[in-house]
């Protein structure tokens, strides 16, 4: 019974925002450069941890960032740099290449295509994969699945690669079709 309440408020969490207008801001980030707009919420902050740089997105808003503090570490999603280009990102990550086509192992061990995305000035990709989510509001036993996004940005043909991942929450559709279409390496 818990498990469906829960489960409910999951879904009423993630539909509140369902109809309303999306407020945006364009994020700037002068020290890996690149650009994109993002919910007017949240914010995106240097985040050092094992002696690398990375991003994080957090909301700051009360109502919505009740479900990244409670499941998600307050993360919204990680940005991080890589002086590589795509394929040798898209492998470090734990993606296969093969016959210049890109999949990813699901949680069964089945192989999913992944498509290229071609915007602006980069070349990408985008992938959805299950996760367990962690939520210190539920019971271990009660623990449930969710989705981890994916994004990928190459300036083409270039060793700069940004790669935007959620937590366990996927990013509504229009935040994310909102990064794709605007991300822009400045």
């Amino acid at each position: 019974m818990k498990k469906i309440v829960y489960s409910l408020f999951l879904c009423f969490i993630c539909l509140t925002g369902f109809g309303q207008k999306l407020i945006t801001k364009k994020y700037l980030n002068t020290e890996i450069n690149v650009s994109y707009q993002i919910p007017n919420s949240w914010d995106v902050l240097p985040k050092e941890e094992n002696n690398k740089t990375e991003f994080a997105a957090s909301c700051n808003d009360q109502k919505e960032n009740i479900i990244y503090k409670n499941c998600f570490s307050d993360v919204v999603f990680y940005m991080e740099k890589y002086n590589l280009d795509l394929n040798a990102t898209l492998e470090k990550k734990g993606f296969t290449l093969k016959n210049d086509s890109v999949f990813y192992k699901d949680t069964k061990g089945k192989l999913n295509k992944v498509q290229y995305t071609q915007r602006n000035n980069y070349k990408g990709i985008f992938y959805e994969a299950k996760t367990k989510i962690n939520c210190t509001s539920l019971p271990k036993k009660m623990q449930t699945q969710g989705r981890v996004d994916y994004l990928f940005f190459n300036l083409r043909g270039g060793k700069n690669t940004v790669v935007i991942y959620t937590t366990g929450k996927a990013l509504d559709i229009r935040v994310r079709n909102l990064i794709l279409e605007s991300f822009k390496f400045v």
